[in-house]
C-alpha cells in the first residue's frame, strides 16, 4: 500500500563500485584502466575512490571522504548504513597527480602545464557558498604559453625568459600555495615558485564568476643564487621579507580579465633588499575581504 504522507522519510545509501576501460573526463583529459567506487546519501555525495592512468601511462588517484563530523541523527532511529543524513557538507579530499599537466589540462590553456607530479589536499563544502580549503603541491613541472607571466618577464627585463615561455617552459623544482574557494571565488594564500633560473610569489583573487583576477607578489629573478644568498644565517634573516622572496625581487601586479590581464611592476622595489620591498606593495586583504570585496576596481 502506498506510504501515508504523516510517514517519516527513509533514508538509504547507495553504493556504486565498478571498473571501465576508458572514462572521458574532458575532451583535453582521458582516464584509462579506471577503478571507481562511490556512496550517496540524501542527494549528497558521501564518499568516492577513482584511480586511474592518463594516457601518458601516468596514475591519478582521487579520494573523497565525509568531514570529522560524520553522520548524526536527523530523525527515528540512528545514524548508520539505513540512515546516513550527514549533519555537514563538509569532504575531505585528497588528489595525487603523476602527470599535472594532464590534470590541468581541463582548466587552463593547451600547454601551459607541462609534466609535474603532485597533491592537493584539504577540505572541500558541497555547499558553494560556504568556504573550502585546500593546498597544492607540485614538483618538477613546467610553466609554458603563460601570456601574463610573459608580460611580466618582458617587463622585468628577463626577455629570455619571456622567449623560453613560448618554447620549452621554464621550469620550477616546486610550485606550492594554499587555496580558499567561495562562491565562484579563489584566494591564493602563500603561493611559491622556485626554480633555478625563477621564483615568485603570488596572492590575490580569480574570479571564476566574472571571469577576472587581481594577484600581487614578489617577482626573483636568478632564484637559485637569490635565494641562497637569503638563506646565510643571520643575514639572509635580516635581509629577506618572507619565505621564497630572495633577497632582490620585483613587487608585481596582475589584474583584469582572464584574457586581457595587465601586468605592473614596481621598478623601485628591484633596488631594495627584501625586508624594505614591503614599503613598495599594495595594502593587504585578507582571504575574508578579498572574497567578500572582491577585485579592486579599476
Amino acid at each position: 500500500p502506498p506510504a501515508s504522507a504523516s510517514a517519516a522519510p527513509r533514508h538509504s545509501i547507495l553504493t556504486a563500485r565498478g571498473q571501465l576501460g576508458v572514462l572521458i573526463v574532458d575532451k583535453d583529459l582521458t582516464l584509462k584502466d579506471v577503478k571507481l567506487a562511490a556512496q550517496t546519501g540524501d542527494g549528497k555525495l558521501l564518499s568516492a575512490e577513482l584511480s586511474g592512468m592518463t594516457p601518458e601511462a601516468k596514475p591519478m588517484r582521487i579520494s573523497i571522504t565525509p568531514g570529522k563530523a560524520g553522520p548524526v541523527k536527523t530523525g527515528p532511529g540512528k545514524a548508520g548504513p539505513t540512515n546516513p543524513a550527514i549533519s555537514t557538507d563538509i569532504r575531505d579530499v585528497i588528489i595525487e597527480i603523476a602527470d599535472a599537466g594532464a590534470a590541468a589540462a581541463p582548466f587552463l590553456p593547451d600547454g601551459m602545464i607541462r609534466g609535474g607530479s603532485g597533491r592537493i589536499e584539504g577540505v572541500w563544502n558541497l555547499d558553494p557558498t560556504r568556504t573550502s580549503k585546500l593546498s597544492l603541491v607540485v614538483d618538477d613541472v613546467r610553466l609554458a604559453k603563460a601570456p601574463a607571466l610573459a608580460q611580466l618577464f618582458s617587463l622585468a627585463s628577463l626577455t629570455g625568459l619571456a622567449d623560453t615561455l613560448s618554447g620549452d617552459g621554464v621550469g620550477f623544482k616546486q610550485i606550492s600555495g594554499i587555496f580558499t574557494i567561495k562562491d565562484g571565488r579563489l584566494f591564493i594564500e602563500n603561493g611559491r615558485a622556485a626554480g633555478a633560473a625563477m621564483g615568485f610569489t603570488l596572492r590575490g583573487l580569480v574570479d571564476f564568476s566574472k571571469e577576472s583576477l587581481d594577484l600581487e607578489g614578489v617577482l626573483v629573478p636568478s632564484y637559485g643564487l637569490n635565494s641562497f644568498i637569503g638563506n646565510a644565517p643571520v643575514v639572509g634573516n635580516v635581509l629577506t621579507s618572507r619565505k621564497g622572496e630572495g633577497v632582490f625581487g620585483m613587487n608585481f601586479r596582475l589584474r583584469g580579465p582572464f584574457e586581457k590581464a595587465r601586468a605592473s611592476i614596481n621598478p623601485l622595489s628591484a633596488l631594495t633588499p627584501g625586508i624594505l620591498r614591503r614599503i613598495f606593495q599594495p595594502g593587504k586583504k585578507t582571504p575574508k575581504e578579498f572574497l567578500e570585496d572582491g577585485p579592486a576596481a579599476e
